[in-house]
């Protein structure tokens, strides 16, 4: 096939608006993605006004339909930016209140309960088995970091001490 030298009446009125906007430097694909993006634009707001002509019991499509077409389609595409006087209102309001000053200088940090330095994990001690009891050169230690799951032979109904340790602990014992 053989391409035409001429474009299509759209894509010269569309370099024409880039032209006129200022911009004389750009990707083609930029044109045609502009004319897809009218044509998506145009034939989905003719389909909505034509429904709006039809729920109004009319056959043809009338400018009014086109007009609350376009007005859905940019409230649901488009979003307008906050208008500048009711951010001014609105900043104006937040700014009648003063800031606390802090009771004590340096970083705040939460009570020990809820920081992420505090022990907050739980581990079982790990129970010694019947070849354990014989050879008590191998015990370990959960604070090191060596826990062994739990044997389940034994009672299940008394209570069960935890060990709470910090990982910062074992993180420094293990890096130095």
């Amino acid at each position: 096939m053989e391409e035409s030298t001429q474009s299509p009446e759209i894509v010269l009125r569309v370099q024409s608006i880039l032209k006129s906007m200022g911009i004389e430097d750009y990707e083609p694909r930029v044109v045609n993605q502009l004319v897809e993006l009218m044509h998506r634009y145009v034939s989905e707001v003719l389909r909505s006004s034509s429904v709006y002509s039809s729920h109004a019991g009319r056959t043809d499509i009338d400018l009014s339909d086109i007009k609350l077409a376009m007005v859905a389609r940019n409230a649901k595409t488009f979003i307008q930016p906050t208008p500048r006087e009711l951010m001014s209102q609105y900043a104006e309001s937040r700014n009648k209140t003063q800031l606390q000053m802090p009771h004590k200088y340096g970083v705040v940090l939460p009570d020990s309960g809820a920081c992420l330095l505090a022990n907050n994990y739980q581990v079982e001690p790990r129970r010694k088995n019947k070849k354990e009891k014989n050879n008590n050169n191998n015990e370990s230690n959960p604070a090191d970091g060596d826990v062994a799951p739990m044997n389940t032979e034994d009672e299940g109904n008394e209570a069960k001490p935890k060990i709470s340790f910090s990982l910062s602990n074992i993180a420094k014992k293990t890096f130095q």
